[in-house]
């Protein structure tokens, strides 16, 4: 018609569209089915879900179980290395939990360090059961075990990592990797148990997943103690289980006590991907991407409580590395172990990619979500 048109195509960085970080599992997983057998390790490789009572308010979550190789993500820097993670969960708040793998997929040291620091103690303390907590207070009794006005040596530790990797560092795109994380997300330091005052005190995890191996719970202070399916809510002790339910904001029903929102996996997650206590495991919490130990043979910390006794011991669940790979075990908190990050990205973000190492799920965050909590 001899005419002619001109104009401007204007691309934009960081607005990548993919999934919600709260649609992950319904989008994805629309036919995930309940897991039956928590009694016998599985490592083929699945996601199910899991709600009802063994859930925070009953919400659906969708966790992945096994040898997976699909549940990658690339989140975050360390210097000039990318941070790699492996997706555990959906939350029952909408965000989804993650667990450091190291900066690199096939990496043998997928934990953090200090300097040339890489293992740490639990709590230096450990004579008696106060030192179980990710945050505690005295020994005086199991309420004020609770007091929750003392930080873990561990928790000090991941704090200064995530203050010095995370927070408040650029994502290059106008934003901060620490505008990503939920704060929001529950971790659960579950210190509900019976005999208190005996000569050993078992925790709520030792019923669960080692004297009854029975359903694991994603729901902190399940207590399964003397074989009853009941919630610690006992009236002794002041906030009952929220005292366990860390978090950054209560919004949740977390208890706000935590500086930075980012903790440690549970016992109870590690046999829902698949572990169990006692028994080696090649599930992805264990593996790299070459399928080997991605914290060689080095031994790694949960939040989970075991047992404490009268002769000075304070126990906390811990995975093993290659001597016995994927083993859910039980160490002194005064032992030493690596330490492996949980965080949990918002509900809001939305995530390209599609979870390999040659293609990880790689976190997208817009103005809004920048402001919400989760």
């Amino acid at each position: 018609m001899g005419k002619q048109f001109s104009g401007n195509l204007m691309i934009e960085e960081g607005k990548k569209k993919g999934i919600l970080v709260k649609e992950f599992g319904k989008t994805l997983y629309p036919n995930a089915e309940k897991r039956t057998n928590f009694t016998e390790i599985d490592e083929t490789g699945a996601v199910y879900i899991e709600d009802g009572e063994y859930t925070e308010n009953n919400q659906k979550v969708y966790y992945f179980t096994g040898n997976v190789d699909n549940n990658w993500v690339k989140f975050g820097k360390d210097g000039d290395n990318d941070l790699y993670w492996r997706i555990i969960r959906t939350n029952e708040d909408g965000g989804l939990r993650l667990l450091y793998a190291g900066t690199e997929p096939n990496t043998q040291e997928g934990y953090i360090k200090d300097g040339s620091t890489t293992t740490f103690k639990y709590n230096s303390n450990y004579n008696n059961t106060t030192y179980v907590g990710y945050k505690y207070g005295d020994s005086s009794s199991l309420e004020k075990n609770r007091g929750n006005n003392q930080d873990s040596d561990i928790k000090q530790t991941i704090d200064k990592w995530y203050s010095t990797t995370i927070n408040g560092k650029s994502d290059g795109n106008s934003h901060n990797y620490s505008d990503y994380v939920s704060k929001t997300a529950i971790y659960c330091n579950d210190r509900s148990g019976d005999n208190w005052g005996t000569s050993t005190m078992y925790y709520a995890a030792y019923y669960r997943l080692v004297q009854n191996k029975n359903h694991p719970s994603f729901k902190c202070g399940l207590n399964t103690t003397n074989n009853k399916k009941e919630l610690y809510n006992d009236a002794k002790t002041s906030g009952g289980r929220e005292k366990d339910m860390f978090s950054v904001s209560k919004t949740s029903g977390g208890n706000g006590e935590l500086t930075y929102p980012v903790a440690l996996m549970t016992a109870d997650e590690i046999v829902f991907a698949g572990g169990l206590y006692g028994q080696d495991s090649q599930s992805y919490y264990y593996l790299n991407s070459s399928n080997s130990s991605v914290t060689g043979t080095y031994y790694w910390w949960t939040m989970s409580p075991y047992d404490a006794d009268s002769d000075g011991w304070a126990g906390v669940f811990g995975v093993n590395g290659s001597g016995y790979p994927g083993y859910l075990s039980n160490s002194n908190v005064r032992g030493s172990g690596v330490v492996r990050p949980v965080l949990s990205l918002k509900s809001c973000v939305q995530l390209s990619g599609s979870g390999t190492t040659g293609d990880p799920y790689i976190p997208h965050i817009d103005d809004t979500c920048v402001g919400q909590d989760n």
